[in-house]
């Protein structure tokens, strides 16, 4: 019977006042006692326990928090390891795993012989990282540095060990294949005009085979339209095939050097030095190749 009750008999007639005086002091009473209890220390739950947001249907410890703020799912006696407090599994199951997942796409993250990140959606392993060799292997996709400048470093350092010389950059920040289009310049015609590359970091190298209807005012020396200019140390230009050239050749070769064309340098008759003699002209076909190191 509430406070409220007891007075409104009383009131009504239905209490005498020492009845009133007597149950107004045990109201009082009883809800002094109720806000000194203490809460549980330790509650225990035998069964499901259901809260708003909290829905537990384990039947068995599922979630273990110790005192040291380490949580451990399906782990009982989670150990800090280098401050990481949050361990999934405990080694007795062959796979431990973290699902992260939006309406449509779920990603697990998962412990099977090393690391693995699965796109579970699509139903394949993306990245996995080996337990003892440490190997990191991309299963699907390519490798993307998204960054210019930034590549694959070979060692802890970025000063390599070499056996003679100085070594001075040893990060792979470039790989690049493509076409480029090889060139007199001028109103030279071709009936054939084309050209492959391939870059490894900083160096180059550039294909080509042309062939030649009208050289008109174009060159008759310079090949033009490299894929990128060259640095300060020489590229050379082999030639590994060629037909109706503008003189007799007795050797033929180019070069390129600071500059974004070659240079081409031949002799008709053995000399100890190159020779500038002319090299194309209507009729012309050249084949060879160009290694140079960029700026």
């Amino acid at each position: 019977m509430t406070r409220a009750r007891v007075l409104a008999d009383y009131v009504a007639g239905g209490t005498t006042a020492a009845e009133f005086d007597h149950m107004d002091g045990v109201t009082s009473n009883v809800q002094t006692q109720l806000n000194a209890k203490a809460p549980l220390a330790s509650p225990t739950f035998t069964g499901n326990f259901t809260s708003v947001g909290i829905d537990d249907n384990a039947d068995a410890t599922a979630i273990t928090i110790k005192s040291d703020e380490t949580v451990g799912v399906r782990n009982t006696d989670p150990t800090p390891h280098n401050g990481v407090g949050i361990h999934i599994g405990d080694g007795s199951t062959s796979t431990a795993s973290l699902a992260i997942e939006d309406d449509e796409k779920q990603w697990d993250v998962y412990v099977n012989g090393g690391m693995v990140l699965r796109n579970t959606t699509a139903s394949r392993d993306m990245l996995s990282l080996a337990e003892e060799s440490g190997d990191v292997t991309v299963n699907t996709g390519n490798l993307v540095i998204g960054t210019a400048g930034k590549g694959i470093t070979f060692s802890s350092t970025n000063t390599p060990a070499q056996s003679a010389g100085t070594g001075t950059h040893n990060t792979l920040d470039d790989y690049e294949e493509g076409t480029w289009t090889p060139s007199l310049g001028g109103s030279t015609t071709y009936n054939t005009q084309t050209g492959h590359y391939t870059r490894i970091g900083r160096l180059v190298v550039a294909s080509l085979y042309m062939g030649i209807t009208s050289i008109g005012s174009g060159s008759a020396r310079n090949i033009y339209g490299l894929p990128f200019t060259s640095g300060s140390a020489t590229g050379t230009m082999s030639v590994s095939w060629w037909n109706d050239l503008a003189s007799n050749v007795n050797y033929m070769a180019g070069y390129t050097y600071g500059m974004s064309y070659i240079t081409m340098y031949a002799n008709s008759t053995p000399t100890k030095s190159y020779g500038t003699i002319n090299i194309f002209e209507d009729g012309t076909y050249l084949q060879g190749t160009c290694t140079y190191i960029v700026g």
